[in-house]
């Protein structure tokens, strides 16, 4: 909630923001679907919403794969 500082009643909340959302994990992916919506509470007006579809893929790089850093490896086994 959002109030207006420069109204008479600076404490009453004058818009209401919120966002509700869903993801799915499978492995190293994750598909998520999000909902937000702004509204004003103290008038009527626009309503803003905005609906957002999100993919995202999980991996690890360390330094030794890509060259940077110092890549200690383990001595051979002994006889």
């Amino acid at each position: 909630m959002f109030t207006d500082r420069q109204a008479d009643n600076q404490v009453n909340p004058t818009e209401l923001d919120w966002i509700i959302g869903l993801a799915v994990r499978w492995r190293t992916s994750e598909v998520a679907v999000y909902l937000e919506q702004d509204q004003p509470l103290d008038r009527p007006g626009l309503v803003q919403k905005y609906v957002a579809v999100q993919y995202r893929m999980s991996f690890d790089v360390s330094k030794g794969d890509v060259g940077i850093g110092k890549v200690e490896t383990a001595p051979p086994p002994g006889p």
